[in-house]
């Protein structure tokens, strides 16, 4: 081979691998910026579902459910003590 040639095979080469190299570190950096979105993202959810839980006994159907079983439950007493 001809010495400019060689030099501009070496010279692509070198910039093909700088330009691997970026890439691949941009892809590190991305992905590490994605699981640290992720696990701040899941630590959201586990706080929004505690919030929820705290009011779960204001839901609607959660009360009707509470007034069905009570109900239920003073027509068993009655019944048990003979008050109709």
């Amino acid at each position: 081979m001809n010495q400019p040639l060689c030099n501009n095979f070496i010279y692509i080469i070198i910039l093909l691998l700088t330009k691997t190299e970026y890439i691949y570190f941009n892809i590190k950096e991305k992905r590490s910026q994605i699981l640290q979105s992720l696990e701040e993202k899941k630590q959201e959810k586990a706080s929004l579902l505690k919030e929820i839980e705290r009011y779960r006994e204001c839901d609607p159907e959660v009360l009707e459910s509470v007034r069905k079983q009570t109900g239920e439950a003073k027509d068993a007493a009655n019944r048990w003590t003979g008050n109709n």
